[in-house]
């Protein structure tokens, strides 16, 4: 009974401990301390970005050249970018290709023979926001536009949409 006893004690401690999950593990020279991997949004970015999507559903947030919040908004994915103030800067959404101006459709295709349109990003700017933009690691004026990645073989390209149909180059990605 005492073994019993005893045994139970032990397993009991030894839980406890592995519950703790202790901020210190190891000894000696292999102490290491526990890091926090999470980010999260000051109180006024959060309080900014409840007011302009109080309908988002699954927000994560992230820290690049904004402060990010990708989240489902209406059934559609979408990703908001907040400046320094705490200002809505723009959101981001994937569409269709069809989504493009039919303009710019027919100058991709004669312009670009043999690319395949595989993604297009849309670019919704706050006009409230003068802010530029910063996305494929480039800046750009805060205006709306479109991103259609086009593919040909082992080539990637990145162009710029205005609503109106305009097609600019933008970037190589590969």
């Amino acid at each position: 009974m005492k073994k019993v006893f005893c045994l139970s004690a032990a397993l009991f401690i030894a839980v406890i401990l592995v519950m703790a999950d202790p901020l210190i593990t190891g000894n000696g020279r292999d102490i290491k301390k526990k890091k926090e991997t999470r980010w999260e949004p000051s109180r006024a970015t959060r309080f900014d970005f409840l007011q302009d999507f109080p309908n988002a559903k699954f927000v994560t947030w992230s820290y690049g050249q904004f402060v990010e919040a990708s989240f489902i908004d209406n059934d559609v994915l979408k990703t908001a970018y907040y400046d320094e103030d705490n200002n809505l800067v723009g959101t981001t959404t994937d569409v269709d290709a069809s989504a493009l101006p039919e303009k710019a459709r027919d100058h991709i295709s004669k312009m670009y023979p043999g690319y395949t349109i595989e993604k297009v990003v849309f670019f919704d700017d706050n006009e409230a926001n003068d802010t530029d933009m910063f996305l494929f690691n480039q800046s750009f004026e805060d205006e709306d536009n479109y991103f259609p990645l086009l593919v040909k073989g082992s080539k990637q390209i990145i162009l710029e949409v205005s609503p109106e149909g305009k097609v600019s180059f933008f970037q190589n990605v590969k």
